[in-house]
């Protein structure tokens, strides 16, 4: 007699399932939360903020002598202003849904809701605003930089340079979005890739293409988003000559920041210490002690932190030496709050006097609810209306720098070291 076994009753049995989602992914925004934290908010609208400045001294002095030909006070030379503006870019982010299937979402048996499917968008959203609070010399939007695209293959570049943007390979671009790739000399858009799978970890993808997207030092950006993103750190904080606000910087030197170029050295604490007294110099101030948010990775962290491993000297009583000490984890200068953010330029470490920054906006984050709805039907084909739902958020803002209202060096309180040695990093963190 045969025994019963389970390929006779399958039927039988429910299958286990963990009734829980969970994600693969992270989505820490942690530069972007150290500008809401710390940066001041302007409102306005779509005629920008203009911050006037004294560009020029009121010069020429008088050196006056005794008599007749020599007591003449000299002409002096009047002071000049200009302004700078700070523009709003404009993100947002539409999420559209089948109407049958929010219905089965909102059965028992569903695993997931409208409101958790939602906020995956949201949090795809956001880190890509933590991507451009991050930024790139210009504020383009770069995502990734065009090594080849070759065999159906697209290879990004890792390698430092002293423009921001090329160490993060293809980690950022993901499974079936479209993005532009844009001549890095002429700014047109000579193609689109669109990966097949996520780029993560990797300085290759897989992707379909248009155009001639096989074009070395182009750059990759979300369809639509060059040139039309909020601007970030690496723009703010940067010695390039450029529009800086609708100020050459070639003109005034003074809005370009003083930086360290360690050309593949490894970061060290001199290289904070040279920082500090390039600051000190420009500022005029008395002493290194100041306060300051960094930003790095948490690979230039370790380095910074473990730097005097080698030379650390442990005495101990005879008998008790008989502990091993792990590597330190902690690196200690002053008051800089360190903002380790893995999104962050791997070669690049920046000190901000946060007070000099702020957040212009017109709009703060939220839904699209003029019409006193958040969520829309579609037309559908025959504009009588669909079982499909879409819903928009937006937030209309910029990052710009005003010097916060403090005299003195322009945009001298805050500086960056570029070409920093890598060793840990996003792209070779699987190898």
């Amino acid at each position: 007699m045969a025994e019963v076994v389970y390929d006779n009753l399958p039927d039988t049995q429910t299958q286990q399932i963990n009734h829980e989602m969970t994600k693969i992914k992270e989505y820490t925004t942690r530069t972007l939360d150290s500008y809401k934290k710390s940066t001041r908010k302007r409102r306005g609208g779509q005629q920008g903020f203009q911050i006037p400045f004294y560009v020029s001294d009121y010069g020429q002095n008088s050196y006056l002598k005794p008599g007749p030909t020599g007591n003449s006070f000299v002409q002096p030379v009047p002071p000049e202003s200009k302004s700078m503006w700070v523009g709003l870019a404009y993100p947002g982010k539409a999420m559209y849904t089948d109407g049958i299937f929010m219905a089965s979402m909102e059965t028992e048996a569903s695993l997931i809701n409208n409101m958790e499917l939602r906020q995956l968008a949201i949090e795809n959203y956001f880190k890509h605003m933590n991507y451009y609070a991050i930024g790139d010399n210009f504020g383009y939007g770069i995502l990734g930089v065009v090594s080849s695209v070759s065999g159906g293959v697209l290879t990004c570049t890792t390698a430092a340079q002293t423009t921001s943007g090329y160490t993060k390979g293809a980690h950022r671009l993901l499974k079936n979005v479209v993005y532009d790739v844009v001549d890095e000399s002429t700014f047109q858009v000579v193609g689109t890739v669109k990966p097949t799978q996520d780029g993560i970890y990797s300085a290759t993808v897989p992707v379909e293409t248009t155009g001639s997207p096989n074009n070395s030092g182009a750059f990759i950006v979300e369809q639509g988003a060059f040139f039309a993103v909020p601007r970030g750190t690496n723009f703010l904080i940067n010695n390039v000559d450029r529009e800086f606000q609708g100020i050459d910087t070639t003109d005034y030197a003074e809005f370009n920041s003083s930086f360290v170029d360690l050309n593949g050295s490894a970061v060290t604490s001199a290289t904070i210490n040279t920082l500090k007294t390039k600051v000190q110099i420009r500022m005029a101030t008395p002493g290194k002690e100041f306060g300051r948010v960094g930003h790095l990775t948490p690979g230039q962290y370790n380095t910074l932190a473990i730097q005097g491993f080698g030379a650390r000297q442990y005495q101990a009583a005879e008998g008790q030496a008989d502990t091993t000490y792990g590597y330190p984890e902690i690196y200690k200068d002053g008051p800089i709050g360190w903002v380790q953010d893995p999104d962050f330029d791997e070669d690049r470490l920046m000190l901000r006097r946060a007070d000099d920054y702020f957040m212009f906006e017109l709009k703060e984050f939220g839904s699209v609810n003029r019409d006193g709805l958040t969520l829309r039907q579609a037309p559908g084909d025959n504009n009588v209306g669909a079982e499909a739902w879409f819903e928009q958020v937006e937030h209309f803002y910029n990052l710009g720098f005003d010097g916060g209202g403090k005299p003195g060096a322009g945009n001298g309180a805050s500086a960056f070291v570029m070409r920093a040695q890598v060793t840990n990093s996003q792209v070779n963190v699987l190898s």
